[in-house]
């Protein structure tokens, strides 16, 4: 099946990296109201950029558009892209109310169109379950909680963070089972280790502060691997890095609190 991309944001890019999984699905352009981004998409994915909305569902050769545009656009362009004869697969919502979801549906219908909604993961089955284990008081006491995001979003709480790290480490002791270990090791690595060694030798001449240049190379390293996120990709990249050093601040919280037995109410969200 031929697909285009309506709408080139930092969702684009999740798509993208999944794209590759599913051979039976080529993508034939982009298209995004802000140019640059359509273009960042194209240049990624070796495709073409479409000036607009109607050039693209011009294209005969599109059978379906995946909608990743704004919430409050949903409604408009997959109308469009229905009444043009395509299919459509649109992030959530559907639309911004009930009835214009019901319209999408009857139109879909009608012309024999599929129509698709990305599923919200809060209403999943294993959600579900595990907030009903919650609320009915079985799985105990909640100390830590934990979801993943992997769409490069810069972090905004690494000295949380870094705690949390430190107490999923820790939760299994040695076992097998341990998990976080790399994360933990980052964190000593370059948020310790790293900048108390270059501190040391600055002291002694600060001649030695040039060793910081280190951690612009370990930003342009990083950086380079998230090719997907185009210019944001030193941002995300300088968060990252420069963020184990407060994460550090965590880490050892958590171990003074582990060794003065000092409880901790944290509740962490990565």
């Amino acid at each position: 099946m031929n697909i285009a991309i309506l709408g080139c944001g930092y969702v684009a890019n999740m798509y993208l990296l999944t794209l590759a999984m599913h051979p039976e699905l080529k993508l034939m352009g982009v298209m995004d109201i802000e140019r640059s981004r359509a273009e960042n998409l194209a240049r990624i994915s070796a495709t073409k950029v479409y000036p607009d909305l109607q050039s693209l569902l011009s294209d005969s050769s599109v059978d379906l558009v995946v909608n990743l545009t704004i919430s409050q656009a949903h409604y408009e362009t997959s109308l469009a892209c229905l009444k043009a004869g395509k299919h459509v697969y649109t992030e959530k919502p559907l639309a911004m109310n009930f009835s214009e979801a019901s319209l999408l549906v009857d139109v879909a219908e009608s012309k024999g169109l599929m129509l698709a909604s990305a599923p919200c993961t809060l209403m999943s089955q294993s959600a579900q379950t595990l907030w009903h284990s919650v609320r009915d008081n079985l799985a105990g006491k909640i100390r830590l909680i934990y979801a993943e995001m992997d769409d490069g979003m810069v972090s905004r709480g690494p000295v949380r963070k870094g705690y949390a790290f430190a107490l999923g480490c820790s939760i299994h002791g040695k076992s097998e089972e341990q998990y976080w270990v790399k994360e933990n090791q980052r964190i000593i690595i370059w948020g310790l280790v790293i900048p108390l060694f270059i501190v040391g030798l600055t002291m002694l001449n600060p001649a030695f502060s040039v060793l910081l240049f280190v951690y612009a190379a370990q930003i342009i390293r990083v950086a380079r691997k998230r090719h997907n996120l185009g210019n944001m990709k030193f941002i995300w990249a300088i968060s990252l890095v420069l963020g184990k050093i407060p994460e550090a601040i965590g880490f050892l919280q958590f171990y003074r609190h582990k060794t003065t037995n000092k409880s901790s109410q944290i509740i962490e969200c990565k």
